[in-house]
């Protein structure tokens, strides 16, 4: 039978496209669906270099590439943190802002009567900070607009703590002389963060004299100061000095002609025992000899004894 030679060509045509279709097909890696959520970059602003999300705080001086995050705030504070104790001083604050077109930055402390404007992170400022007592709980709102007009923004809760904490050092009695190591500690109060012990002559300093550190001071003024701080960053101290006077030990010099007295004076008792006793029995051996002596003659006398030679 006879093939056209149009239809055979067309036969080929498919065969060979069929071949390099089923090439490619093979060779060809099978895009699989992502089902997660797209990663987005973020330019850094120059008002901060970390970055923080989900209580962690990531250093972006540390990373190798351009960090990935699935969300981010276009205005996120960093400090103060919610619930922060702030103290008689004005906290610093950082906000983080995730463009680069911003047009302006404020803040405000009473719900935006008062905006105040800032450029970079700082400290908030001092005379509305002055406004607010021991124990108010103000909101803080930082708000940032880009050039569109689009207006973001965050806020924190702080506590406001502007009572100083209270100690006392007990045991201690200044200005008084002490031979040996003192007790001493101490009586707190207040929202305690941390305290710490300072014990120094001038010139060696400790932080406790528990160990032995106390020989380690020369004799003389002893100043023992605590520090306490509390959550707010507020910083007091109480401070006694003691006068350390340990006598020095007492040394025997002994010359040469107190040698022989010396030399009896530092005799052993024991020795001195054992002569007493060698003394007592030589003195009841001769007694009892004496008597005894004496028993016989007496018998001699009485013709009671007689000795034969």
């Amino acid at each position: 039978m006879q093939i056209n030679k149009k239809f055979r060509n067309i036969v080929v045509f498919f065969l060979v496209s069929s071949l390099v279709l089923s090439y490619f097909a093979i060779e060809s890696p099978v895009m699989e669906e992502n089902n997660s959520e797209e990663a987005v970059s973020f330019n850094l602003n120059q008002d901060s270099n970390v970055y923080y999300k989900n209580e962690d705080m990531i250093n972006l001086d540390n990373l190798d590439s351009p960090l990935k995050i699935s969300s981010i705030s276009n205005i996120t504070i960093l400090s103060p943190h919610v619930n922060q104790y702030c103290g008689i001083e004005p906290p610093n604050f950082t906000v983080f802002i995730n463009f680069s077109n911003v047009h302006a930055r404020w803040y405000t402390l009473d719900g935006g009567a008062i905006n105040i404007s800032f450029t970079t992170n700082g400290t908030l400022d001092d005379i509305e900070w002055k406004k607010y007592s021991d124990g108010d709980t103000p909101t803080i709102s930082f708000y940032c607009n880009d050039t569109n007009g689009n207006i973001y923004s965050d806020s924190v809760n702080i506590i406001i703590d502007k009572r100083n904490p209270w100690v006392r050092i007990n045991y201690l009695v200044d200005g008084t002389e002490y031979k040996q190591a003192p007790n001493y500690g101490c009586s707190l109060s207040g929202e305690l963060a941390v305290y710490w012990w300072e014990i120094t002559d001038g010139i060696n300093t400790v932080s406790t004299t528990i160990n032995g550190e106390w020989y380690d001071f020369k004799n003389g003024v002893i100043n023992y100061t605590i520090f306490v701080k509390d959550r707010a960053n507020n910083l007091v101290f109480d401070k006694v000095s003691i006068i350390k006077n340990v006598p020095p030990p007492d040394i025997v010099v002994v010359g040469e002609d107190d040698d022989e007295n010396d030399s009896v004076d530092d005799e052993d008792p024991r020795s001195r025992r054992i002569d007493d006793i060698r003394v007592i029995v030589i003195a009841s051996t001769l007694a009892i000899s004496g008597i005894v002596a004496a028993l016989i003659i007496m018998l001699i006398k009485k013709k009671r004894l007689k000795i034969y030679i």
